[in-house]
């Protein structure tokens, strides 16, 4: 009775070691990923990403938007420029980019009223250019932002 019970604690030993291994860890979380991600094809029709990849994914999307404020450099006041001669009678040189200007937007400064003719790309750290005309007395106004050059520098 001694001998069996060593060999089977000699045997359980062996089984201990082998399920600590690295690659038995590694065969044995692909076994259990190909049957969730084969059940789940099978079941939904919809296939199902590899578990390691959706974590660098997931990692990856938790720091782009830091890596995105980085890439844009320092935040500074926006250069207001007041322009004669050209099509445009405004200047407005910002660090961010505005999402909300457009041409149906109204924008306005020191009291007067001005529409979004165009975005042009430019340096850093006044990476896009906006060009602004004083809003003709016949447009539509649909919605006005008022604009204040200092807005940029606030972190939102």
């Amino acid at each position: 009775m001694g001998t069996t019970d060593a060999g089977a604690a000699g045997l359980g030993l062996l089984m201990a070691d082998y399920l600590v291994r690295p690659t038995t860890i590694l065969v044995l979380h692909l076994l259990v990923e190909g049957v969730a991600r084969g059940l789940s094809a099978s079941i939904s029709n919809d296939v199902v990403g590899h578990l390691p990849l959706h974590a660098v994914n997931l990692t990856l999307k938790a720091f782009q938007p830091s890596y995105a404020e980085w890439a844009m450099g320092p935040r500074v006041i926006d250069r207001v420029k007041h322009v004669e001669g050209k099509p445009y009678d405004l200047l407005v040189a910002p660090c961010r980019q505005k999402p909300t200007w457009d041409r149906h937007i109204t924008i306005s400064y020191e009291d007067e009223l001005y529409e979004v003719m165009k975005e042009v790309d430019s340096r850093p750290p006044y990476r896009f250019m906006c060009e602004l005309r004083r809003n003709l007395v016949w447009r539509v106004t649909r919605r006005i932002l008022p604009f204040d050059p200092k807005e940029t520098i606030q972190i939102k």
